[in-house]
């Protein structure tokens, strides 16, 4: 058990010393290895994990979504060791991300898998029945639910935890038959590489650099009123607009100013305050054309507006063209 921490902590801290700012694409394929315990549920109370491990394959069409197979071998222990249960099985399953462009995003997960069992004595003899003679081994199927989190460790690489429990059919898991249905938990830590397979240029998580460069910043333009008097302009003005594109940061994935922000958006408060007759349009560059990135420049530039009507500027100088 001390292991297992171990390893889950180790793989944890290795998330964090990479760049964590990666989000999930559209169409893209993961691959991934597992590793974790597995515990049964059955007839006798006294039950221990075993080691588990797989692979993983998923696939994402749409962001909130993916579908995915995996394959996995498990043992665990019964009766105070004297019962040992070995479960091959092989699933397949439809995640619902919760949170996308979170750096930690749960999901649930449902699925079905078929597994193929067998049940040994402390001398891997095979356990059989007293009643009938057949020994405790074969195919069967289950219902797997689970939930689950993944944490992104750069555009190609996540990290996936995973705890699940298979509703089986089979009351013969545990070697013992009382008439109630025994289950099985499972829990998994999978390493994930990520592939872009839409065709588009770069691959697995979406373009790293470019896209949280141009999603990370807002650009905030000074504009004029059309219904005021035209007015001198000077030679500085005459060379274009006045722009406040540095200095304004969000939390990754998300419409939450950073506390750096404060700094410049006090400057635009500052700005229209001594500038009355002024309006600013705030503009959001992205390299991406998505409905759902746009969303996010929405959510953001709302963001930043809600910030400086809240310091008494008139709502109908700050500009959002949705």
């Amino acid at each position: 058990m001390r292991l297992k921490i171990l390893t889950l902590t180790v793989l944890i801290a290795l998330t964090y010393s990479l760049n964590l700012k990666a989000q999930f694409n559209d169409s893209v394929l993961g691959i991934g290895v597992m590793v974790g315990g597995s515990k049964l549920s059955g007839d006798i109370k006294n039950t221990n994990a075993g080691f588990t491990g797989g692979f993983l394959l998923r696939y994402t069409p749409i962001t909130n979504f993916s579908i995915g197979a995996s394959t996995s071998f498990g043992n665990m222990t019964s009766g105070l060791d004297a019962i040992k249960t070995e479960i091959f099985s092989s699933s397949l399953f439809a995640n619902y991300f919760i949170m996308p462009y979170s750096l930690f995003n749960p999901f649930l997960s449902l699925g079905f898998s078929n597994f193929h069992y067998w049940a040994s004595d402390e001398n891997n003899n095979l356990i059989r029945s007293s009643k009938t003679g057949h020994s405790f081994k074969g195919w069967d199927s289950a219902i797997q639910i689970g939930i689950g989190m993944e944490l992104a460790a750069s555009r190609h690489w996540a990290v996936n935890t995973m705890g699940n429990y298979s509703f089986t059919r089979n009351d013969g898991l545990d070697a013992i038959v009382d008439g109630s249905n025994d289950g099985f938990f499972k829990g998994t830590v999978a390493l994930v590489r990520y592939f872009d397979v839409s065709g588009s240029a770069g691959t697995g998580r979406k373009h790293f650099k470019d896209y949280r460069s141009s999603r990370e910043k807002m650009k905030i333009t000074q504009i004029e009123k059309t219904n005021l008097p035209p007015k001198t302009k000077t030679k500085s003005e005459q060379t274009g607009s006045k722009s406040f594109s540095n200095g304004i940061s969000f939390e990754p994935g998300t419409a939450i100013l950073l506390n750096s922000s404060t700094v410049q958006l006090n400057n635009i408060y500052n700005f229209l305050n001594n500038n009355p007759n002024e309006q600013i349009e705030l503009v959001g560059k992205t390299t991406h054309t998505k409905k759902t990135n746009r969303k996010l420049l929405i959510a953001r530039a709302k963001a930043i507006k809600t910030y400086l009507v809240n310091k008494g500027i008139s709502t109908q100088r700050i500009i959002i063209h949705e």
